[in-house]
């Protein structure tokens, strides 16, 4: 069982006296003296030479102080680390999130996590762009496309779908396409890629899960570093 009197007598190693090792701890010399007594009753030896003219540790006094004194800072350590993770955390986060995917999932959340983090100051950078994230100074980033950064640790999310939509009033003008050589017939909203310039292509897939890069043409293009267009929430986009 771990003697309770280590502290005590640690101190009075350190301090010299027992009265300054009682003002170190906030107790009594008297205190400190009874506790040293307890401990040298309780191992059987003598730890300090004391009377009017000499306090020092004997060699056993000396042995138990070297090999107790890390053991009892690395315990003080341990515990001052768990009070101060509990304490919460503070300072400022910068994080980079494309727009739509941060009012839907992310700001919701927002109220409650910096209630329960008053500490916490949050910079929300609403961006779609897939931006180098320690050279834009960012802590946080969420995004559609890995970046092979090494300095980045990466962590999947959730899973996004895409998926390909008609207006209703448009099919009921047109028809809806049945496979590929239909779907270019038609008039189809591009979206055109910020950084290259290039309309960026759909990701499609027949029924035999054979992947097609299909570039869409109409009258309506949307600039946007976004490689895919809407989410879908049951599945791949697929063509017959």
């Amino acid at each position: 069982m771990l003697p309770t009197q280590l502290p005590q007598f640690i101190a009075a190693a350190q301090e010299g006296s027992f009265s300054a090792a009682g003002r170190k701890l906030g107790i009594s010399a008297a205190a400190v003296s009874k506790s040293i007594a307890a401990l040298e009753d309780n191992t059987g030896v003598r730890l300090f030479h004391r009377n009017t003219r000499q306090f020092s540790l004997t060699e056993d006094g000396k042995s138990l102080y070297q090999k107790t004194l890390p053991l009892v800072t690395e315990l003080k350590n341990c515990i001052e680390d768990l009070t101060n993770h509990h304490r919460g955390s503070e300072g400022r986060i910068r994080v980079n999130l494309p727009h739509s995917f941060a009012m839907e999932f992310v700001m919701p959340e927002i109220p409650a996590f910096l209630e329960k983090n008053p500490g916490i100051e949050l910079d929300l950078v609403f961006d779609d762009k897939s931006l180098n994230l320690v050279e834009e100074g960012f802590d946080i980033g969420i995004s559609n496309r890995i970046n092979e950064d090494s300095r980045l640790v990466v962590r999947q999310l959730c899973d996004l779908q895409t998926g390909l939509f008609i207006n209703p009033q448009y099919r009921e003008q047109t028809g809806e396409p049945k496979n590929l050589q239909e779907l270019e017939q038609h008039n189809c909203i591009a979206h055109r890629s910020l950084s290259s310039g290039k309309v960026m292509p759909w990701e499609l897939y027949t029924q035999d899960r054979i992947k097609s890069h299909f570039i869409p043409k109409g009258n309506l293009t949307s600039l946007s570093d976004s490689p895919s267009g809407a989410v879908h929430p049951y599945g791949p986009a697929k063509v017959h």
